[in-house]
């Protein structure tokens, strides 16, 4: 997924238990996750989410987050 040759952070997903859910652990999870990047110079995080998950497309655009138009690829094995 790179377009440029800095070093880049994926986070596959971000889960918080449903009873969790709106106190600001995600957020914080996050707000984390990118405080760490910056001190190790990571420049760009990457976090995929499914186009029919509203509330995650949500909860990444009140982050500042910014949507991107890539296609992810599934192969099936066994």
């Amino acid at each position: 997924m790179t377009r440029t040759r800095s070093t880049e952070l994926f986070i596959y997903d971000v889960a918080v238990r449903s009873d969790r859910q709106r106190l600001g652990v995600g957020r914080a999870l996050m707000s984390e996750l990118i405080r760490l990047a910056k001190a190790s110079a990571i420049r760009v995080s990457f976090v995929p989410a499914d186009n029919e998950d509203a509330h995650a497309l949500d909860f990444y655009r009140a982050l500042g987050g910014e949507e991107s138009p890539v296609t992810f690829f599934t192969f099936m094995h066994g």
